[in-house]
């Protein structure tokens, strides 16, 4: 990552930087568990029912000994990124967010060698592979000096990782790429808190390890403090929580408030029935005429509905488009001219298809015009560790040695109303880089890719491609990076 950043001085940049660390295998190396020579874990310093769970958990102190050691090496590295970033300067002009995929590992799952299922889940119900709180809220920090007051605390805003791609978008002064799940929070990363418009929604089909209190019905909603679970079959009764009042998900409201149960079920009902099979329509596209200027890329977006999502295929003049120097997303909903010129000047048509059907754009008259000011941008970098919840000692967690999140949190904000997508790594990375949800991508496995299950649907990393980004995916990321145009890549 470092590396990466010394070969960008003078153009902005976008890293997801994904450590591995706390995913299974974990292994701390020597100097990771000398850091904890002398610290004396004790069970009783957790929230009640990570105390339970603890019960179940054998060699408890080897296993904290691995676990952390592999945490603060993790916190390490961390530290040297930050420390580079103040060392060239570029600090101040750079957004950092750091995060988790999902919940921490089980130790039920025992035929995982290396797994030592003592990542803290804090006061939350479940782990990993549930879609109660424990599986599914996550740590979020976010630092942007200058903007974001230092040191702030937010619980209130809820966020998912299907929000960052809009919000960097619209932090960056360019156009979402349409038909995407996420809302833009950057109020909230400008240290704003603000109520969520739209509802959050998870699904889970795989099984789940361990207690069976953390096993959760399949499907997942959370509109404000209220969250419900359900199974669509309806072989095991609604679940309805009040998070503000019951963050533990301890107490089902479901029959004593029938109506307002009803109502978010059928909320979540009609989201899953809006992802059955369909042909693709066109649902917005752009205006008649575009006006291209020199050195200033300029796109064209599309948004069509239709289940499987659909291919899109871009017409110049009636003949289809091949990405090239100048000119990429010829297959996607955005259609973006890099390095206008005057040979730009046509006739555009985008057509989308899949299995049910096809549709098609009017004409779009392109135009060319001579150049704008330019205008300055912002460095981008997203750091995920896998696996990790709580287990930070700027949330609480007294027996982590974590100093360098904890400078990144006294530095911006904290979330604490934050999720991933998914309960699983492989659907919960899906959604950082695309910004849809598991059910929208059709992705609910670790096993699924992105690239192979939603080929032309544009990423994150290419949109801001587009828009003059360098981008670098440093770490687990996901398993298609081959098939994903990053500039760099070091897995």
């Amino acid at each position: 990552a470092i590396q990466f950043i010394d070969e960008q001085p003078d153009e902005p940049f976008y890293m997801q930087v994904w450590f591995y660390h706390m995913h299974t295998p974990v292994v701390s190396d020597q100097a990771g568990r000398d850091a904890y020579a002398d610290v004396t874990f004790d069970r009783d310093a957790f929230d009640a029912p990570m105390r339970e769970y603890l019960e179940g958990v054998d060699n408890f102190d080897d296993r904290m000994i691995e676990y952390c050691g592999a945490l603060t090496a993790m916190d390490a590295a961390i530290g040297r990124l930050l420390n580079h970033l103040d060392t060239l300067g570029i600090a101040d002009d750079t957004l950092i967010l750091f995060t988790s995929d999902n919940g921490p590992e089980d130790a039920a799952l025992v035929f995982e060698a290396g797994n030592r299922g003592v990542g803290n889940s804090a006061r939350f119900r479940g782990r990993k592979r549930s879609l109660y709180e424990g599986g599914i809220r996550v740590p979020a920090i976010a630092r942007w000096t200058g903007v974001v007051p230092a040191g702030q605390r937010d619980d209130q805003s809820v966020l998912t990782t299907s929000d960052w791609l809009p919000t960097v978008a619209s932090i960056l002064g360019v156009e979402s790429p349409p038909g995407i799940d996420g809302e833009d929070r950057s109020k909230v990363f400008c240290g704003i808190p603000t109520r969520r418009e739209r509802s959050a929604f998870w699904e889970y089909r795989s099984s789940t390890f361990g207690d069976d209190a953390y096993d959760a019905p399949q499907f997942a909603m959370r509109q404000g403090d209220w969250k419900v679970l359900f199974e669509p079959d309806g072989s095991r009764p609604i679940e309805l929580y009040d998070l503000e009042a019951d963050p533990e998900e301890q107490v089902n409201l479901a029959e004593q408030k029938p109506e307002l149960t009803a109502r978010l079920v059928e909320e979540l009902q009609t989201h899953a029935g809006a992802l059955e099979a369909s042909a693709p329509a066109i649902v917005d596209q752009p205006a008649s005429q575009l006006t291209l200027v020199q050195g200033e890329r300029r796109s064209l977006s599309v948004e069509a509905a239709g289940m499987p999502i659909p291919n899109f295929r871009w017409l110049r003049d009636g003949v289809a488009i091949t990405d090239d120097e100048r000119i990429v997303g010829s297959s996607t909903p955005v259609l973006t001219f890099l390095t206008p010129a005057e040979q730009d000047e046509a006739v555009y048509r985008c057509e989308v298809e899949n299995v049910h059907g096809s549709s098609a754009t009017t004409d779009i008259d392109v135009h060319f015009d001579p150049p704008p000011p330019e205008r300055t941008r912002k460095n981008i970098v997203l750091v995920i560790a896998d696996d990790l919840n709580t287990k930070i000692r700027c949330y609480g967690d007294t027996q982590a040695i974590t100093p360098n999140i904890d400078r990144l949190a006294a530095r911006g904000v904290q979330f604490q109303r934050a999720y991933c997508n998914h309960a699983l790594c492989g659907p919960s990375r899906a959604s950082f880089l695309s910004g849809l949800h598991s059910w929208t991508t059709g992705i609910g496995s670790t096993g699924q890719r992105v690239r192979s299950v939603i080929p032309d649907h544009l990423h994150l990393a290419e949109h801001l491609r587009a828009q003059g980004y360098h981008t670098s995916a440093v770490g687990k990321v996901d398993h298609d990076t081959d098939l994903i145009p990053w500039d760099h890549v070091d897995r």
